[in-house]
Parts: C-alpha cells; sequence; structure tokens
C-alpha cells in the first residue's frame, strides 16, 4: 500500500510541475494603448484602452499606477484566448495628470508587460485642494454662522496655460441674478480670494455687517473654463 501511495505522489508532483512549466512559457504583451480624458471642473471621466497579445488563454489582470507616488488608480481582470486581444480600464474621477504604468499580468502568477501612458491635463489646470475658512489663516469650514468675510483657498495639482486667473463669487439666490463680483489674479500654485459686503466696489470691507445667508460659491476660471467650484453655506 505504502508503494502505491508513494507512486501516486511522484505521479501528482510530476503532473504539478508540468502545468507550472507550461504557464511559465506563456507571455504578454502590450502592442498599443490610447488615453482618453474629458475634464471638467478637476474631475474626469474617461478611459485607458489597450491591445495586447497572449501566447495562452487564461485570466489577466490590468492595473494603471501613479509611477511617482505608486498610487493605484485602477485595476481589472478579465479571460482572453490565445491571440491579440483588446480591452480598457477607466479612470478614476480624481486621478493626477502625469506618467502612469499600464501593467498586464497573467493571473495569479504568469508573465507581465508595462507600459507607460500620460494622462494629460486640460488648459485650465486641474484644482485638488479647495476650502473655504471665516479668516485669512483659518481652519476649514463647512458652515459659517453670520459671516461677515469669506475666505476660499485653492491648490493647483496642474498648472493652466493662462498666467491669469479669475475668482468669481456668486450668493444665494437666484442663479440669474446671484453674481456678486470677481477678481483677477496673476497665476499662483496655491492662491486664495474673499469676500465681503464693501462700502464701494474697490473698497473696504463693512466691518460690522453680514453677508447674505444661504449657499455661497466661489468659480475659479482659467481659459475660459470653471477649473474649481466651491461652495460654503451661511448661516
Amino acid at each position: 500500500m505504502s508503494k502505491l501511495l508513494a507512486v501516486l505522489g511522484v505521479g501528482l508532483l510530476v503532473s504539478g510541475t508540468a502545468v507550472a512549466a507550461e504557464r511559465t512559457g506563456s507571455a504578454v504583451t502590450i502592442t498599443s494603448t490610447s488615453v482618453t480624458a474629458n475634464w471638467k471642473e478637476s474631475y474626469v471621466k474617461g478611459n485607458v484602452t489597450f491591445s495586447a497579445t497572449e501566447t495562452t488563454a487564461g485570466t489577466v489582470e490590468a492595473s494603471l499606477r501613479n509611477t511617482k507616488t505608486n498610487r493605484l488608480i485602477g485595476v481589472k481582470r478579465f479571460s482572453v484566448e490565445a491571440g491579440s486581444f483588446t480591452n480598457s480600464i477607466p479612470l478614476s474621477a480624481r486621478p493626477v495628470p502625469g506618467t502612469y504604468r499600464l501593467r498586464l499580468k497573467e493571473f495569479p502568477t504568469g508573465s507581465a508587460a508595462d507600459k507607460n501612458i500620460v494622462i494629460p491635463a486640460p488648459p485650465e489646470g486641474v484644482i485638488d485642494v479647495a476650502y473655504m475658512t471665516s479668516t485669512k489663516k483659518g481652519a476649514r469650514m463647512k458652515v459659517i454662522k453670520n459671516a461677515k468675510i469669506i475666505y476660499a483657498h485653492f491648490h493647483f495639482v496642474a498648472a493652466p496655460t493662462a498666467k491669469t486667473l479669475t475668482f468669481k463669487w456668486q450668493k444665494p439666490g437666484n442663479p440669474k441674478v446671484r453674481f456678486t463680483g470677481f477678481a483677477t489674479k496673476p497665476y499662483k500654485t496655491t492662491t486664495e480670494t474673499f469676500v465681503c459686503v464693501k462700502i464701494l466696489t474697490n473698497g473696504p470691507c463693512r466691518p460690522n455687517e453680514t453677508l447674505a445667508k444661504g449657499k455661497w460659491y466661489c468659480l475659479v476660471m482659467a481659459k475660459g473654463r470653471v477649473v474649481k467650484r466651491q461652495d460654503i453655506r451661511v448661516t
């Protein structure tokens, strides 16, 4: 009986080795890639499409990772037959424009192929951080009670092609008539603007007058497009 088990064990070992060797001899190759990225107010919709070849049928895992931060922004597994195939990975809403590594790997083990792709920034740039405060150096807030002044802060992760930014404030009320003022400033990576009730158009703020209650908006614009829209509620 022990001799029979030993023979069976050898048979299983040889069989397993043959399967592993067959998988190791396979190969996946990326032949082409393309990127579709449609930006709106610092959010993107799109995908990375790729074509590749595989020498054996099986499962392939596709992943997309930022080459600078190593952050994974997309992963997908799918079955393929031997030969050529095409597939895609959707972009997350907030990838940072830049260089990403597309990797196709035989799953769970096997060969892999890498190719760098570039997610382009839109001409208006991309803002990754936006928030409001009640003082210039104050804490981030979502609601301000009896606000006399509101500061809006923005950080660009991708610069616009324009050298000038426009900040447009909208007060609560009818969207068609709630424009309340705007300012222009030279582009800086980190920038801020504020709104208050002024004595004159370009005069100082009225020190004791509060802003209208409701939701206020600040729009950052470059190249005629809205880069980011940030809001806060005044109570």
